[in-house]
């Protein structure tokens, strides 16, 4: 895995937008995860940018969401799925159906937020874009994963 540390989000907003168009030109029918809150929303922003001006597509593409509130009506506007379709999917060509996402209404039991991680850990090539003030939890992150990890396994 590449870490990627950089004083500024527009930076690193850019480098992400432009690896993705990258990816989505030399392999049209790509899989995005869709990550939600404040930090990817300038990616999106770049990646709206960018397809507006001809600089990429995503008719062939796929992408899942990685996260989901466990509860909120289907019509909430803060689910994720709705900020996702809001803030980015609606204003770029995924065709129809091509963007999933868990169903956080469908829960049963435990639910697990480790998604992000899991993918990390299946696809461990993956480039991570960090500002500086993310970058710095990284250590607290490393902290907690021992933790986790320690956990006796009849927990």
């Amino acid at each position: 895995m590449e870490v990627v540390v950089q004083p500024a989000t527009e930076v690193l907003a850019t480098l992400a937008a432009e690896a993705i168009e990258g990816l989505a030109r030399t392999k049209p029918d790509l899989v995005i995860g869709l990550a939600t809150g404040s930090s990817p929303l300038a990616v999106y922003g770049e990646l709206v940018r960018g397809h507006r001006t001809g600089q990429v597509r995503f008719d062939q593409a796929r992408a899942f969401t990685l996260d989901e509130y466990v509860g909120l009506p289907d019509d909430h506007p803060e689910r994720y799925r709705n900020v996702i379709s809001r803030d980015f999917v609606a204003h770029v060509d995924f065709a129809p159906g091509a963007v999933q996402g868990s169903d956080g209404n469908a829960a049963e039991g435990p639910v697990s937020a480790m998604w992000p991680a899991t993918i990390l850990q299946h696809y461990p090539h993956a480039t991570v874009l960090l500002d500086e003030a993310a970058a710095s939890q990284l250590q607290l992150a490393a902290y907690y994963r021992q933790g986790y990890d320690a956990k006796p396994s009849w927990q």
